[in-house]
């Protein structure tokens, strides 16, 4: 398990800070929880967290208890979830194993369970030469040491668009 550090969680929460009340939030590949526990501490309106590991999604439910707050939880693949899911979801948090190759095929999965407006942060390996899905837009990006972290839009409308490289898409951020 590798918790996303408190600069990157920061900065992902003020790219963020608009649309997170009230927001439809899935967690995926949820490890310590800390995206969807903050998530819903601004305002999320529903949190769905996906993790394998049996006791990490216990701790999870732990951490919710403590806090009081309510989310679904799923111990399982993304993947799979994603799969059976009939859910729409404005708000998306992946954060794969690194060197497993899940990011597109999550992404891909993911597409068909996104609300019309949608944000999908993603965070992987920074030099990973990553190639989005047609359909699929980079709004910000930044790399922080060996961890390259990015906030996406899906759109089905632009399917017929070509693909795009998270890598092409870090020119010129700079480490937060």
């Amino acid at each position: 398990m590798r918790p996303t550090p408190d600069r990157i969680r920061e900065t992902l929460f003020n790219w963020l800070a608009d649309d997170l009340y009230e927001a439809r939030c899935i967690d995926l590949y949820a490890g310590s929880g800390a995206l969807g526990l903050e998530a819903l501490s601004r305002g999320a309106g529903e949190l769905v967290f996906v993790e394998a590991q049996r006791q990490v999604q216990e701790a999870i439910g732990q951490h919710l208890e403590l806090l009081g707050a309510k989310a679904e939880q799923h111990q399982g693949q993304a993947i799979s979830y994603l799969q059976y899911c009939d859910r729409k979801f404005d708000i998306a948090f992946v954060d794969p194993p690194y060197g497993q190759g899940l990011v597109v095929p999550t992404l891909e999965a993911l597409a068909p369970r996104l609300a019309l407006y949608n944000r999908i942060y993603v965070e992987c390996e920074a030099r990973s030469d990553l190639r989005l899905p047609a359909g699929w837009e980079v709004l910000k990006a930044k790399t922080s040491g060996q961890v390259g972290y990015y906030l996406l839009s899906y759109s089905p409308a632009s399917e017929d668009a070509t693909e795009s490289s998270l890598e092409n898409s870090q020119g010129g951020s700079t480490a937060e």
